[in-house]
């Protein structure tokens, strides 16, 4: 037996213009050019301007005065970006010119407003398929040059930096040149953040941030890129993802909003959805925290689940894991792991989780206890958790760690296999992998349960939201995933009819087992199959895989 379920196109995309040189193609979108391709060869993802805050948000943008002029050998666009969010004014005169195997990117930008910022100014996107184990010979500042590869894995540290021009192969006729002025640039793994693309940007991050603007400040840069005849260039093939008949359905669970009481008509709600886990994020320090737990626990029983716990221990953590295993012994068998984490920490204190481990084995060892961080996969790849015991590693992904766009967003998902292969590679097989899926941006304050941003994404809950999270969960289908919130405008259930939430207790009834996999790049289905061998085939529109085509 085979029920299909259509899941159609009902996110916006910005609409594309195709525009060309004699050498190159690309897309132009509401101020960023996409796309940048020589034949089928994709060069350059995307060239863009953006304003970061002191908290590293994106900041929000309107064009204005837009001027494009199109002609037989290339192009001109002129347009003002208006950077406006939260007290920053930034107004940025944007010039690109294109012509024949060259194309120039400025920006002059004046602060309207005085504020703090991390980082202003052009930034390029890389792409993985066409850029990955690509040799890139850098000039820096000082006139000495040096070799690196755009990194197979994800790789936690810069591969590029200090550049003023960077070089690397594009087919057997051609290398891509990029040249920059204004600041000094270099160049980031992206996939730490879960976009599928390397980023090269100004101010290095190794400089003292936040930077104070004050009205008036300017800043001027040029990007330029160029296509120049081939020089002599190693590249080694990537290796290739394994391929499987059959994947096994992930355990599926749901993060715990703040101190929401789930009452009788959310428990049935919740009852009807696949549940392996209730996600419960506890401060130690808290005077409430064991009535948090208690209220946790009774929702989970009537789920007929097991709590996923996230305690944040303070810097008095030895007397608060006191207070932490006595009650634990009580509610052991109702615990299926604990992630051990410590406010103020990215990640998890190895000096604390040698303490921690012991104690909470010692009470059940069937618990899971675990180490990894609330934030992104960055903060993991950046400091594995080495010698030491542990279960299970854990971090959090997003598709919107610095766009927001709904094309940047399906870019991002070929980002989820990468990011696992790369954990796998350094932790082996052995230990179990939890994640922690949020759809918008999550930045960690002092106290767990706090997000931005704070508003609503329509998306979410349509049929796009259903399809992106169909495909996170085919591309992660062997960890353990805990997707959104319970509830409310960032959870499975809002508070309006949801396509999220109906594609979930598809799921439920159906009761699967196997996702057979597909290739993102030609696929339009999503086909699962449960214990009798029925299969359940979601059927999505070529707009989740053909998001670059559409034209004006």
């Amino acid at each position: 037996m085979i029920k299909t379920i259509h899941l159609p196109f009902d996110a916006r995309l910005l609409p594309l213009k195709t525009l060309n040189t004699s050498a190159f193609s690309c897309m132009y979108e509401y101020g960023k050019l996409r796309y940048i391709k020589i034949g089928t060869v994709e060069v350059v993802r995307m060239i863009y301007a953006a304003v970061r805050d002191e908290n590293w948000n994106t900041i929000p943008y309107q064009v204005e005065d837009e001027k494009i002029e199109e002609r037989e050998d290339g192009f001109i666009i002129r347009y003002v970006s208006i950077f406006q969010s939260n007290g920053i004014y930034y107004k940025a005169a944007i010039h690109i010119e294109a012509k024949d195997y060259r194309i120039t990117f400025s920006i002059k930008g004046e602060a309207l407003s005085s504020f703090k910022r991390n980082r202003i100014g052009i930034c390029a996107l890389h792409p993985i398929n066409d850029s990955v184990c690509k040799e890139a010979n850098i000039n820096r500042p000082d006139g000495t040059e040096y070799t690196s590869m755009f990194p197979e894995y994800v790789n936690p540290v810069q591969p590029f930096k200090d550049i003023m021009q960077m070089q690397w192969p594009v087919n057997e006729s051609y290398d891509a040149r990029l040249e920059f002025y204004g600041d000094i640039f270099e160049t980031e793994d992206q996939r730490n953040w879960s976009d599928n693309s390397y980023k090269t940007y100004s101010t290095p991050v190794e400089l003292p941030l936040p930077v104070q603007v004050k009205i008036g400040d300017v800043v001027e840069q040029k990007m330029v890129l160029s296509l120049i005849p081939k020089r002599n260039a190693a590249a080694t093939e990537p290796s290739l993802l394994p391929t499987s008949a059959k994947l096994p359905f992930p355990k599926i669970g749901y993060n715990r909003v703040g101190k929401k009481h789930l009452d009788n008509e959310l428990i049935r709600l919740l009852q009807d959805l696949p549940f392996d886990h209730y996600r419960v994020e506890l401060l130690l320090s808290a005077t409430g925290w064991k009535d948090e737990l208690a209220d946790a626990l009774r929702g989970s029983k009537k789920l007929e689940t097991k709590l996923e716990l996230i305690i944040y221990f303070s810097n008095q953590y030895e007397t608060e894991l006191e207070n932490f295993v006595r009650i634990l012994r009580d509610i052991k068998d109702d615990i299926k792991s604990v992630l051990v984490l410590q406010v103020n920490h990215a990640f998890t204190p190895t000096r604390m989780l040698r303490i921690v481990y012991p104690a909470l084995k010692g009470i059940s060892s069937a618990i899971k206890v675990g180490y990894g961080t609330d934030g992104n996969f960055s903060e993991l790849n950046r400091n594995l958790p080495g010698d030491t015991d542990y279960d299970f590693v854990s971090f959090s992904l997003t598709p919107q760690a610095h766009l927001n766009d709904t094309r940047t967003i399906l870019e991002n998902l070929d980002s989820q296999r990468t990011i696992l292969k790369t954990l796998r590679y350094q932790i082996g097989d052995d230990k179990e992998v939890h994640v922690f899926i949020t759809f918008k941006s999550r930045i960690r304050h002092q106290t767990p349960g706090d997000a931005f941003p704070a508003d609503n994404d329509d998306r979410l809950h349509g049929s796009f939201g259903a399809a992106w999270t169909l495909l996170t969960i085919q591309n992660l289908s062997t960890v353990q995933l805990s997707f959104y919130d319970t509830i409310g405008y960032k959870g499975i259930v809002p508070n309006r009819p949801s396509e999220l939430y109906n594609v979930l207790n598809e799921i439920r009834v159906f009761k699967p087992v196997s996702i057979i996999p597909s290739s993102l790049s030609n696929s339009a289905e999503v086909v699962l199959e449960n214990a009798e061998r029925h299969r359940l085939v979601f059927i999505l529109d070529r707009q989740y895989f053909q998001y670059n085509t559409e034209t004006i």
